[in-house]
């Protein structure tokens, strides 16, 4: 589905759409961590191997699985949303690819 600009401004929704990976692998995900995940899978093993449970990470052996996938590891992996968020914050130093869906909004916003 494509987005719609509402005429007065006043309304944005943004949701998951289908994104592509680095690798060129098309995915739909199903919440913010899912797509994280998806496009930053690289990204987010370093981050387990690395700082583990203080990222947000508390099945790290998963993540080095490569049979799962971005939605069963975000299903997994988390301890919370909040705890992911901040992790990737903390640790990140800001090298990861963020969702199509927050960076759309993020730019409405600022608009």
């Amino acid at each position: 589905m494509e987005y719609k600009e509402d005429p007065n401004g006043n309304l944005r929704i943004a949701y998951q759409i289908k994104e592509k990976n680095s690798k060129e692998e098309s995915y739909q995900a199903t919440s913010f961590e899912d797509s994280f995940i998806h496009l930053n899978l690289e990204f987010v093993q370093k981050l387990a191997d690395e700082h583990g449970r203080n990222a947000g990470l508390k099945l790290v052996k998963k993540l080095k699985e490569t049979k799962f996938t971005p939605y069963e590891l975000s299903s997994n992996c988390i301890d919370s949303k909040t705890n992911f968020a901040i992790g990737i914050l903390m640790y990140g130093n800001n090298r990861w690819q963020i969702p199509k869906y927050i960076e759309e909004g993020l730019e409405w916003i600022r608009k």
